[in-house]
């Protein structure tokens, strides 16, 4: 039986969604920058190396910046006050915490 899996595996995608709307859905292999706009103004999302970011924002508190590189299935960055929503997908299995019989 297993139990409590707190991440996932390596994703493969990145998907932009801009209020409720995906607006971009990209390989994560293929480096590159995206340029979305959100009732505040303008994000951008940074593709490199397997990896998505946002990399700039229009918000106040910058917390999406912040979070930083992601690069697990499952993880996300949202931009909430530009409605921006970036999240990450994948087929890789679920990494377990623990395993028990």
């Amino acid at each position: 039986m297993a139990f409590g899996g707190t991440g996932a595996g390596a994703a493969d995608r990145a998907l932009v969604d801009v209020d409720g709307q995906v607006l971009h859905d990209v390989a994560l292999d293929d480096d590159q920058r995206l340029v979305v706009t959100g009732p505040l103004g303008t994000s951008v999302i940074l593709i490199r190396d397997g990896r998505a970011r946002i990399a700039s924002a229009p918000c106040p508190g910058q917390i999406c910046v912040a979070r930083g590189w992601l690069s697990r299935s499952g993880d996300v960055a949202a931009c909430v006050p530009n409605r921006t929503l970036l999240r990450l997908t994948g087929d890789a299995p679920r990494i377990l915490d623990g395993i028990t019989r």
